[in-house]
């Protein structure tokens, strides 16, 4: 007799949700893992208060998704959109002993603002950005 998979919780189908997000990254499927994505940071939109990490993680990754298929289609508007998911996620509370969530939101962070300064031809995103990532990378929050 077949074994019946037992139900996922909420909060597993959202880190299925992302697994699959990065894995479809992983795979170039950009366009499939934003869709991913941004059912999962839908998903964590409701328990933000709850699990505030899972929620910026997830708005990261759809900001990095989103980064990367910009810079595959030269879509600058693409790329404003990846910086804007990832600042917010950046409003995240998140505690002080995580550090390893702070240090995936400012790399996505640099990411994303290094690309327009690439591929729009607009140097003064990547300058703007320099001072902040030195900043960030001398504070982590442990």
């Amino acid at each position: 007799m077949a074994e019946r998979a037992m139900p996922l919780d909420f909060f597993q189908s959202i880190e299925c949700q992302i697994a699959l997000g990065k894995a479809l990254t992983r795979l170039g499927r950009l366009q499939e893992a934003v869709a991913v994505f941004r059912q999962a940071v839908k998903g964590c939109e409701t328990c933000i208060r709850r699990r505030p990490e899972e929620w910026a993680m997830a708005k990261a990754d759809l900001g990095m998704a989103l980064a990367m298929l910009a810079e595959k289609e030269s879509d600058t508007a693409r790329g404003d959109e990846a910086l804007a998911i990832v600042r917010d996620a950046l409003s995240a509370p998140i505690s002080s002993r995580n550090s390893i969530v702070w240090a995936k939101l400012q790399t996505s962070l640099g990411y994303a603002l290094t690309w327009p300064s690439e591929k729009a031809l607009r140097p003064q995103a990547l300058t703007a950005a320099i001072p902040r990532l030195f900043e960030n990378s001398a504070s982590p929050p442990c």
